[in-house]
């Protein structure tokens, strides 16, 4: 049987709990070497990114992606301003935007204002 990711992040996350704080690395360890095993090694980074938003979610916050055209320096200090501590923001470059930004809240509500999008509804 194949577990999804969320299945093992609950169970990873459970037996963490479980541990004393000086086995806890451990338990992650064994974790890492049974889902190899069971031949999921490639679920591993979306089982990290599971358990990363239910921590996230767990404090009251939400999973922010904003994604921009090209690599910007500071001006990304200013989003921040609209989040709170609780949330977890992520910066990713995404070229195919041409222009813009694209922000996306915990992966349900998205906020495009990129140029690809206003050219894609442009020529439809």
């Amino acid at each position: 049987m194949k577990y999804t990711p969320e299945i093992y992040a609950r169970a990873v996350r459970e037996a963490i709990d479980e541990a004393p704080v000086g086995e806890r690395d451990k338990v992650f360890k064994r974790f890492v070497q049974a889902v190899a095993r069971k031949g999921d090694a490639r679920k591993l980074p979306a089982v990290v990114r599971e358990l990363e938003r239910s921590d996230v979610h767990a404090k009251g916050g939400r999973m922010v992606t904003i994604e921009f055209a090209r690599t910007l320096g500071h001006e990304t200090s200013e989003f921040k301003s609209f989040l709170k501590p609780e949330d977890h923001l992520e910066n990713r470059v995404n070229p195919d935007l041409v222009a813009g930004v694209r922000i996306t809240i915990d992966e349900e509500r998205e906020l495009d204002f990129s140029l690809a999008r206003r050219l894609n509804k442009m020529f439809r």
